[in-house]
């Protein structure tokens, strides 16, 4: 299932702008809520599995309550037993200049600049791993000489 990195504009207001990593069913739930116009800057930047029925339910739990109020559910939407669009229709993609091409530039980070939440923790350029080499292990370090 694809992902997009976007901008919604809560209800279509602009001064209410959230930066998002959505799915594609999540995608087009939101642009139901919040309108047509409601979501920008928008960047296909990974394809990875999801399951289907788990994804339904996140749906379910995060936007029942607004689809409610619509008189809509996860289920009129998608069909109770249909499967989740796996990416976007091709004339959203179209209305948003999505070309249809993720790129990486290695595994675990997305060209658009957001790492993999599991590499977190390691050096993401060379002085970053040069400031790791220069740390010293705490039995070395002299409390005292850190007070002056």
């Amino acid at each position: 299932m694809y992902s997009y990195n976007i901008t919604l504009r809560l209800n279509g207001a602009l001064t209410s702008e959230v930066r998002k990593i959505v799915t594609a069913p999540e995608f087009l739930i939101m642009q139901y809520i919040h309108g047509k116009d409601s979501i920008h800057n928008v960047k296909e930047i990974k394809n990875e599995n999801i399951n289907q029925p788990s994804e339904r339910r996140r749906l379910i739990s995060i936007y029942d309550k607004a689809l409610k109020r619509k008189k809509q559910t996860v289920e009129s939407i998608f069909g109770a037993l249909g499967q989740l669009p796996k990416r976007l229709p091709d004339d959203v993609m179209e209305r948003h200049n999505i070309d249809g091409t993720v790129e990486f530039e290695e595994v675990g980070r997305i060209k658009a600049g957001i790492a993999d939440k599991y590499n977190k923790n390691e050096p993401r350029n060379e002085e970053e791993l040069k400031n790791l080499e220069n740390v010293s292990s705490s039995d070395e370090v002299n409390i005292a000489d850190l007070l002056g």
